[in-house]
């Protein structure tokens, strides 16, 4: 799956990237950030084979997930952790998977709702 696939490429763009932060915030933020990713993506697998009702409710905590994500995120370009076109690469991604989510949950909500 597309979600997937791409969730996937930006955890491991992730996990290189972080090996660059001091150690202090390698094992706070940048850990959080990744155990946040592979529960992502843990929930997108979920969601790729269960039920529909399960199935939504795995995209939507997926989906708060992401949002907390890029709350820290932001965090690691205030700290100066990441740089600005850094930041700037790795929100646009995080958007693109978020939006990716959000139009699955709705495709999800539309099959509901149809008769």
């Amino acid at each position: 799956m597309i979600i997937f696939n791409r969730l996937y490429d930006f955890l491991c763009f992730w996990y290189v990237h972080s090996k660059k932060f001091p150690k202090y915030d390698r094992y706070t933020i940048a850990k959080d950030i990744f155990n946040l990713l592979l529960e992502i993506l843990i929930q997108i697998k979920r969601a790729e084979v269960t039920g529909q009702t399960y199935k939504i409710n795995q995209l939507v905590e997926a989906s708060k997930k992401l949002d907390a994500i890029k709350i820290l995120i932001r965090l690691t370009n205030t700290l100066q952790l990441v740089d600005d076109k850094k930041y700037i690469t790795t929100e646009d991604e995080l958007i693109q998977i978020g939006k990716m989510i959000g139009g699955w949950i709705k495709s999800l909500n539309t099959n509901t709702r149809t008769p």
